[in-house]
């Protein structure tokens, strides 16, 4: 069967063939040599191509193996069955080859790879594009200008490798596989991907998860993740590892994992500001001890205990390079599963995850002139309905990110008794830099 692809690049990279696994009950699987083999066109003169071939078997993961040029033949073991077979191909060639394979016992099995010469005119032939004709209006794009970028962030405490790959929306053509071990980025073209992810090897002190932007997380295995990529955005999907030996090291150890915005933490970042994140660790019974400091990156703080009650504060600071100024009140930082009840760590690391954002302190008033016995309550949801309150009216908003804001009046009276009623409530406003840091509330409610 013929396979055509859209241009991308002039390397490609693949994966291929799993290892029989033994049945429940350790009987070994009958296994067969396969030889994979690479046919490079005579006319295809480029030294540098690299092809990679996954087979699968119900969607499971294969082990990754580059054919090249030079090594365009490997044989590996292979079960008796029936795999799929998945390239990642490129747009600068066409490719033959099967989509399945069936492994034979006592036959020479032999999966070929052709790869040709791009077919001219064969992939939707592009229009010559005009500048000076009105009937094709508009801007030219730029090669490089029309992706978007995956940032792929793994926090990665224990030096554990992990392997990811990406597919097209329905699973049926390989894009990219790659073995990492920290925070990597892919250009892709706008669409809707799937992504796979496992640890190269099985680890069974630790798992891989995956967190969201609102802080939810869940175990990858046997799990795809969806992401859609826009034209000129980044999009970021974050993993972590989780300790599943509770109880067995001779100490705790709390991670502080920055997810979105870890960009901003810099000497030097792109504002010209020196930006980390401060953070206090409160530990043992009654939470007497504590270890402070700060970072730029992801950072593990080791506890002295095996066994202990732990609570994680964390702050941004910030200051202008040239001036010296502090400028943290510029940065917002969302921290997830923390100001609330200690951790209880049992010889096991707990990963702190969190969000910083760019923003600045709003102050909100009201148009009524309040009495001397009344105030104000301003309560701000944002980031996935974490909300804060301010007795002032000054609150601190990220930039660009939709927020709901309600307001009350409270009023004490001569005994000292509050009562409050709504004033106001807006859902779904949005505060972008250079706008004014002064809103004035109009009564609703």
């Amino acid at each position: 069967m013929r396979k055509l692809l859209i241009p991308l690049v002039i390397v490609l990279t693949l994966i291929t063939v799993a290892c029989a696994v033994a049945d429940p009950n350790d009987i070994p699987v009958e296994n067969e040599e396969l030889t994979i083999k690479l046919d490079i066109s005579k006319e295809i003169n480029e030294e540098e191509i690299t092809v990679n071939v996954a087979l699968r078997v119900d969607d499971s993961f294969s082990i990754n193996v580059p054919l090249t040029r030079e090594e365009s033949s490997k044989t590996y073991p292979a079960a008796i069955t029936t795999y799929n077979v998945m390239v990642q191909e490129s747009g600068s060639y066409d490719y033959e080859y099967p989509d399945s394979i069936t492994i034979k016992a006592g036959e020479e099995n032999i999966l070929t790879i052709k790869v040709l010469p791009k077919s001219p005119g064969k992939d939707n032939p592009e229009k010559p594009i005009e500048p000076d004709n009105p009937e094709q209006p508009g801007e030219i794009e730029v090669p490089g200008k029309n992706t978007g970028n995956l940032l792929i962030d793994y926090c990665n405490v224990y030096g554990v490798p992990m392997h990811y790959e990406i597919y097209t929306y329905l699973g049926n053509t390989l894009v990219e596989s790659k073995d990492i071990e920290g925070d990597y980025s892919i250009e892709l073209d706008p669409g809707t991907y799937t992504i796979k992810a496992r640890f190269t090897e099985e680890h069974s002190d630790f798992s891989l998860w995956e967190i969201t932007r609102n802080g939810d997380s869940s175990d990858v295995k046997d799990s795809n993740f969806m992401v859609e990529i826009k034209k000129g955005e980044n999009q970021l999907i974050g993993f972590y590892i989780k300790d599943n030996k509770v109880g067995a090291r001779e100490y705790s150890q709390v991670v502080i994992n920055t997810l979105y915005g870890k960009e901003l933490l810099s000497p030097q970042n792109a504002y010209d500001h020196d930006v980390s994140v401060d953070y206090t660790i409160r530990y043992a019974t009654g939470l007497p001890l504590m270890k402070k400091g700060t970072t730029y990156v992801d950072y593990n703080v080791v506890l002295e205990y095996d066994f202990v009650e732990m609570k994680a504060e964390f702050n941004i600071i910030a200051k202008d390079r040239i001036s010296g100024e502090d400028v943290s009140n510029h940065y917002l930082i969302v921290p997830y599963w923390i100001y609330t009840n200690t951790d209880k760590l049992q010889g096991m690391t707990e990963t702190k995850h969190i969000n910083i954002y760019r923003g600045d302190v709003v102050e909100f008033n009201i148009e009524e002139e309040l009495k001397e016995n009344q105030s104000i309550i301003i309560y701000c949801e944002q980031f996935y309905q974490k909300s804060s309150y301010s007795i002032d009216g000054k609150l601190q908003i990220a930039y660009d990110i939709p927020f709901d804001i309600s307001c009350s009046i409270i009023t004490t009276d001569e005994k000292g008794n509050e009562t409050s009623s709504y004033y106001c409530k807006y859902e779904n406003l949005v505060f972008s830099e250079g706008d004014s840091t002064t809103i004035t509330l109009k009564r609703n409610c």
